[in-house]
């Protein structure tokens, strides 16, 4: 590998995210141009493919200096790591090689951010997001005045695949409805239920995945003891991972989908069920509202729920538009700009 361009990769090791990610790489540019550095408490040596991914256990988190020293560009996927995130306010020659992939739970709420991660983001240079009004409240909330906008949707599950699984949408016996896709609490679940149970004597099915996301086990049985006694045999808690393909066309059964989150958050579920075609609400002081609305998405008003159809010509525009822009070829050109950069 030669060292002048090498890319550097740091991340925690994560079972989807970077998996795919890395195959996206290998699928689409020079791998050999590109380093991995992915850090857990456990070693997992199935992802230990190539010298070019290395896991490393976080005691261990010093290693990132000797692999960022010579390297090109160091891409951080997220903010997640603040033993490094520390290392680099200490080294702010590393400053110019940093672009930092803002994910939303790394940077909002601001108050919930550790300190040294704070101290990073007013000083960090490259923000890479497909939001541009993230890009603006890293901006105002951490009085960031020298980080420039790469915009780029970041991840393959940000890709909307249009064949692949349209064929299972079929006529449901009854209105499915998705709340969230993960258990963590920043998607309200419980006030959502509640505010849904003027429904719970029509014809709906209610489908809440808690299999995603470090939680604790109390909030999620309260989520699921709130579903049952509103909705009783209606509630459906998924406990249990699906795979990639099996979540795919779960999601294409499912008519409405709400989230609760009041920042970024499951933009892939939110890509995949738009391209869908499907009624989609969210939080209208949300980045994500905004961002999708500029691209000419309709998206609802999650203050204004209605379990009735939506118009058909919204539908397939909301489906035009996520397919031409949430494309892998749009997503290899980001790419290409960035590592260009």
């Amino acid at each position: 590998m030669n060292k002048k361009n090498q890319i550097l990769h740091v991340a925690i090791l994560d079972p989807i995210f970077i998996r795919n990610f890395i195959q996206f790489i290998r699928n689409n540019f020079l791998v050999e141009n590109h380093k991995f550095l992915l850090f857990t408490n456990k070693l997992n040596l199935e992802y230990k493919t190539n010298n070019n991914i290395n896991v490393i256990p976080l005691s261990n988190y010093r290693y990132f200096l000797k692999e960022a020293k010579k390297s090109s560009k160091i891409i951080f996927h997220g903010l997640w790591i603040d033993l490094i995130n520390d290392l680099v306010n200490k080294y702010d020659s590393l400053l110019d090689k940093i672009y930092w992939i803002a994910w939303g739970g790394d940077f909002n709420p601001v108050d919930l951010q550790p300190t040294v991660r704070k101290t990073l983001i007013k000083k960090i240079k490259n923000i890479i997001t497909d939001n541009y009004y993230d890009y603006l409240y890293i901006k105002e909330k951490y009085s960031n005045t020298v980080a420039k906008h790469l915009k780029c949707f970041s991840y393959p599950s940000n890709v909307f695949y249009p064949l692949e699984f349209e064929e299972n949408s079929k006529r449901n016996s009854s209105i499915n409805i998705l709340i969230g896709n993960s258990a963590d609490p920043f998607h309200r679940h419980n006030e959502i239920l509640k505010n849904l149970k003027i429904f719970k004597n029509e014809n709906v099915k209610i489908f809440v995945p808690l299999s995603y996301c470090k939680s604790d086990n109390k909030y999620i049985e309260e989520v699921i003891s709130i579903g049952r006694e509103i909705f009783k045999e209606k509630f459906i808690p998924i406990k249990d991972f699906m795979s990639l393909e099996d979540y795919r066309k779960f999601l294409s059964t499912i008519e409405i989908a709400i989230f609760g989150a009041k920042r970024q958050q499951a933009m892939g579920n939110i890509i995949t069920l738009l391209g869908f075609g499907k009624k989609v609400y969210i939080d209208k002081e949300t980045t994500t509202y905004k961002m999708l609305s500029d691209l000419g998405v309709r998206v609802f008003d999650l203050d204004k729920i209605s379990i009735k159809p939506f118009d058909d010509s919204i539908s397939k525009n909301n489906s035009t538009v996520i397919k031409n822009y949430f494309s892998e070829e749009n997503l290899v050109k980001q790419w290409t700009s960035i590592f260009e950069d």
